[in-house]
């Protein structure tokens, strides 16, 4: 791969993390994110282990401590960057793996599914539900 591929690649995948970064921290501060069966405030987690796939429900407390807990192997408490440039895992309360994220629960059909920073490359929304083609987002900016 040449430099300026190499370049593009790098560029591409920091604003990914951007996008999400900020979709994250959207949603997190305007109520969404944990819609559906969740209760205010609380953080749905879904474990992408093909073994397990739990999803549960932790609150904001419990998740900082969570993150916080990942990150001292990382870099220490404080740590504000994620992981290996992509979205954070914290331990799944239920299979004790590394494998678990922050995700989302569509407010019109209830599905479960981790937000796509890269549909926004795409004229999409990263909170679009991949069962039904909601965003929360989407029918905010419609509603303006």
């Amino acid at each position: 791969m040449d430099d300026d591929k190499k370049k593009l690649v790098k560029i591409i995948a920091i604003v990914a993390c951007l996008i999400l970064a900020i979709g994250i921290t959207v949603i997190t501060n305007t109520g969404g994110g944990s819609g559906g069966s969740a209760a205010k405030g609380d953080i749905t987690l879904m474990c992408t282990d093909e073994d397990c796939g739990a999803i549960t429900e932790v609150s904001r407390d419990e998740y900082r401590e969570m993150m916080r807990a990942g990150m001292e192997g990382e870099g220490g408490p404080g740590m504000m960057m994620m992981p290996g440039m992509g979205p954070m895992t914290v331990e799944c309360p239920e299979c004790s793996e590394k494998t678990a994220m922050a995700a989302t629960v569509c407010e019109e059909c209830g599905e479960v599914f981790i937000m796509d920073p890269m549909s926004m490359q795409d004229d999409g929304y990263p909170d679009e539900c991949p069962e039904c083609g909601f965003s929360k987002m989407e029918a905010r900016r419609n509603k303006k």
